[in-house]
């Protein structure tokens, strides 16, 4: 796990082609998805917030 100045980012997959980190916001506790793909034409990034079943944002345990 790499930590920055302003969030924790914990990398739990990498592939061939793609990365999935998860990146917590350590003030408020929110946890984000955030994926690298990378292809023939470049790269591409996505990151979203993580969220429960029901819809409502989930928070670092």
């Amino acid at each position: 796990m790499a930590n920055n100045i302003e969030f924790e980012v914990e990398q739990v997959y990498k592939g061939r082609t793609n990365e999935i980190f998860v990146i917590t916001d350590p003030e408020t506790q929110v946890q984000y998805i955030q994926t690298i793909v990378i292809g023939s034409d470049g790269k591409g990034v996505a990151i979203t917030p993580r969220l429960e079943p029901d819809g409502s944002i989930h928070y670092k345990d």
